[in-house]
């Protein structure tokens, strides 16, 4: 298993959004580590939708996904 960070024994976790366009792409992690799984599925939920709404191009595509941070990261 892959030790993980926590924070007042709790899980902390990242959300990071994905724009394709095309064949470009760019990557953008959020600045801020989330402290539960249910705080971090709302943020993403905002972002994929804001994404979406403001999208550069209407073939633009966003993906949009959170994860555990490993320990010692």
């Amino acid at each position: 298993t892959v030790p993980r960070i926590r924070s007042r024994d709790r899980l902390m976790y990242i959300l990071v959004a994905i724009l394709f366009l095309g064949q470009n792409y760019m990557i953008d992690p959020a600045p801020i580590l989330f402290p539960s799984y249910e705080v971090c599925s709302q943020a993403k939920e905002v972002l994929h939708e804001r994404l979406m709404a403001t999208r550069p191009a209407p073939e633009a595509q966003v993906l949009t996904f959170f994860t555990e941070v490993p320990q010692g990261v």
